[in-house]
């Protein structure tokens, strides 16, 4: 019956198809399938083959986007890549109009990928070093979106944690100040190292109103909080570890009798 025509396609006709008698067809979707009145057969066939031919010619199936930073120096390089949907030759061009030498940036090439190898001399070869030109792809008439490539930096440590005496029950704190790096640093933890060598990882405090510190409070102090704090930072390209910063906690070991001498007793 006219209801159960099928049109063998995987495309599918979203667009609502109007006849100039002003019968409005709307093929219905049914696994991944278009049903519809023998009169919208043809009119929805002319729409599929209409768009391919609009749409026809290369599709970026991949290609980078927003910000790429490169590898600090003595760090390994970056691969990325453009992908598309058929052979063609792929260019990467920058400022919209010069094409990069591919022997001057390693450029690599199969018949639907192209890959660049970013490392951190790369941008002394191209003007803006702190803030490049959009760069993208080109094949065929097609171009992927824009994306930029900076300089990339690893972490790294201003103000490193202070020792501190505590007593049972006190409150101590720890603080490290430190450039993010880039990309901004993802992670900013501390690593507690108690005075048998067990390491333990604690959050500390985020950071707030003031970027690049980091503060861990132990509240209240215990013997078993004596040990090495340290601040770790890490970003896409580093994990940088602080000096670090003891807490001492005084105690008695049981066999002082003594007040004087158990108020200035064992520390660690």
């Amino acid at each position: 019956s006219p209801d159960n025509i099928k049109i063998s396609s995987r495309e599918v006709c979203f667009a609502r198809i109007t006849r100039r008698d002003l019968i409005t067809c709307t093929p219905r979707i049914y696994n991944m399938s278009v049903y519809a009145e023998p009169h919208c057969i043809l009119a929805c066939f002319i729409v599929v083959f209409s768009r391919r031919l609009v749409e026809g010619g290369v599709v970026f199936q991949h290609a980078p986007s927003g910000t790429i930073y490169t590898p600090p120096a003595g760090l390994p390089g970056k691969l990325i890549s453009c992908v598309i949907n058929e052979s063609a030759s792929i260019s990467w061009v920058y400022d919209d109009n010069v094409v990069l030498s591919p022997s001057a940036y390693n450029i690599t090439a199969s018949h639907t990928v192209s890959s660049i190898y970013l490392v951190s001399s790369i941008l002394d070869r191209v003007p803006g070093r702190f803030i490049i030109m959009p760069i993208h792809c080109e094949a065929g008439s097609s171009r992927s979106n824009d994306f930029h490539i900076r300089p990339g930096a690893a972490p790294s440590v201003v103000t490193q944690p202070s020792n501190t005496t505590r007593n049972e029950n006190d409150v101590a704190e720890f603080n490290c100040s430190f450039l993010l790096g880039l990309p901004l640093a993802q992670s900013v933890t501390w690593l507690f190292t108690n005075n048998s060598g067990h390491n333990k990882t604690i959050q500390g405090k985020t950071p707030g109103s003031v970027p690049g510190e980091h503060t861990v409070t132990i509240s209240p102090v215990k013997r078993a909080d004596a040990g090495a704090y340290r601040c770790v930072i890490e970003n896409e390209f580093a994990i940088i570890y602080s000096q670090p910063g003891y807490l001492i906690v005084p105690y008695c070991d049981g066999l002082v009798t003594q007040q004087v001498e158990c108020a200035l007793g064992r520390t660690f």
